[in-house]
């Protein structure tokens, strides 16, 4: 029982009717959720499924089922409610198409069919709705709605406040239950769907949906169907056959065929009707939802590829910050200890160290540098780039060099390879003419541990000519 005050309140009417209805008894309170339910649609009731049959009576009105005129009638009684609707295969044509078009999406799938439907159905065709539909292995197609006006009816319930949450053909609602009785096999499976003289047959080999074919019986008896499969189908070949509206359904399996509960009704109930949990890869086309759903799969990886993206970014960031902290770290180092290191190897060299490290040394300061801020500033004022032209500069032909050793304030150690020993010298002499260096001496000269080995192995030595004793910057040995 509803309690009366609740459900005027829930109507919207004012403080003096709710007192009067509050003292009222039980029985308006089925007219104030019947009114709550015209001014909030969809909030007072349950779902339900319905099939919209052209087969049945044109006044056939049942709680699971109605003939197509009677759908507003259907909706008056169910103001308020949700609604599952499923079209008979009269209404209906369903369309499979070669797995081996290139159709990538369901616009594809669309696109396709439109004019195959206008070329056997005229211009009829072009204003009926498709719903696409996909099966796993491939196959796919289409459904075209033409013995019903799907804007029609979405205006229809929309007037009466149902809900229209699906609109789809009823074999797909079968086949979910249907599927429930199927056994798991990995062999051939055949599935009636019977709809009165309509009829839909699928076919699974491996798992896999292979076929789905629209067929029509001479009758509605079961005498009609086994005949028709006798005729289609290999003898002996076994079929589940689901649905409604078959008369004189055999208890006993014929010509290979196993009728399921429900057959011989001519209105599902709701059981038959209500949708099962669907199959993964069974096709399932909607009106209602003319484009395919994004897989969830493919939500999971789009979300995996953010978080990839999010932790990159991240990473990016922090290493721009550690750049700037250190850039800054740098400019602090030079404003504490400006210097000015030689550019260019010349002449000049060794008077342009040696001044800097002068002025360094005598300029005014308040105190004494410490340890660490002493060999800070000599670090910056060695002239570093002297010591790395010096091997590309010394390169001449026929030389190879193999590595660099050097420390600031020590001499600098070269290590070659030459295919002569007049590379070698070469090599020492070019060394010594550069500006900056002295006392360039060739040490080892052989042809190393290698077997086979014909090219020399040598070394040499020179001298930082702005660390010499003064007096002797332009010595050459």
């Amino acid at each position: 029982m509803v309690d009366a005050t609740f459900a005027r309140r829930l109507a919207g009417a004012d403080a003096p009717a709710r007192a009067r209805d509050a003292a009222a008894g039980p029985a308006d309170a089925g007219a104030a959720v019947a009114q709550a339910g015209r001014r909030w649609p969809w909030r007072t009731g349950a779902s339900h499924d319905l099939l919209l049959s052209a087969q049945l009576q044109a006044d056939a009105l049942h709680t699971t089922a109605c003939h197509p005129a009677q759908f507003a009638a259907w909706c008056a009684q169910h103001r308020g409610q949700a609604c599952r609707l499923w079209l008979g295969a009269e209404l209906l044509h369903t369309l499979a198409l070669d797995p081996a078009l290139p159709l990538g999406d369901d616009a594809a799938l669309r696109a396709y069919a439109a004019p195959l439907l206008r070329h056997y159905h005229g211009e009829a065709a072009r204003a009926w709705p498709l719903a696409a539909w996909h099966a796993g292995g491939g196959l796919r197609g289409v459904v075209a709605l033409h013995g019903a006006d799907l804007a029609a009816l979405q205006a229809t319930a929309r007037t009466a406040g149902v809900r229209l949450l699906s609109v789809g053909p009823w074999w797909r609602a079968a086949l979910a239950q249907a599927a429930q009785a199927l056994p798991a096999a990995l062999g051939d499976q055949h599935l009636l769907i019977v709809e009165g003289t309509q009829l839909h047959h699928l076919h699974w080999q491996a798992g896999t949906l292979q076929q789905l074919q629209q067929r029509r019986l001479a009758e509605a008896r079961w005498s009609a169907l086994a005949d028709w499969w006798t005729a289609s189908a290999p003898a002996g070949t076994p079929a589940a056959v689901a649905g409604h509206g078959l008369a004189n359904v055999s208890s006993h399996t014929t010509a290979g065929l196993t009728a399921l509960a429900g057959l011989n009704q001519v209105v599902p109930s709701a059981v038959t009707t209500r949708l099962a949990t669907a199959r993964t890869g069974d096709p399932q086309p909607d009106f209602l939802r003319p484009d395919r759903a994004v897989p969830p799969l493919a939500w999971a990886a789009a979300a995996t590829a953010l978080a990839v993206l999010a932790a990159s970014g991240w990473d990016g960031a922090n290493g721009w910050q550690q750049r700037a902290d250190a850039v800054q770290h740098l400019a602090a180092a030079q404003a504490r200890w400006p210097v000015t290191a030689p550019a260019t190897a010349g002449p000049a060299v060794t008077e342009q160290a040696n001044a800097a490290t002068a002025a360094t040394a005598a300029g005014p300061r308040t105190a004494p540098p410490d340890g660490a801020e002493a060999a800070e500033r000599q670090r910056l004022a060695y002239p570093w780039p002297l010591v790395w032209q010096a091997a590309e500069a010394a390169t001449v032909p026929g030389v190879t060099w193999l590595g660099l050793s050097h420390q600031a304030g020590q001499t600098l150690a070269l290590e070659g390879r030459a295919s002569t020993a007049d590379a070698a010298l070469a090599a020492t002499g070019a060394l010594r003419q550069l500006p900056g260096w002295q006392r360039v001496l060739l040490g080892r000269l052989d042809r190393g541990n290698s077997p086979g080995q014909t090219a020399l192995d040598f070394s040499l030595s020179a001298w930082p000519a702005w660390l010499a004793p003064t007096g002797t910057a332009g010595a050459r040995p």
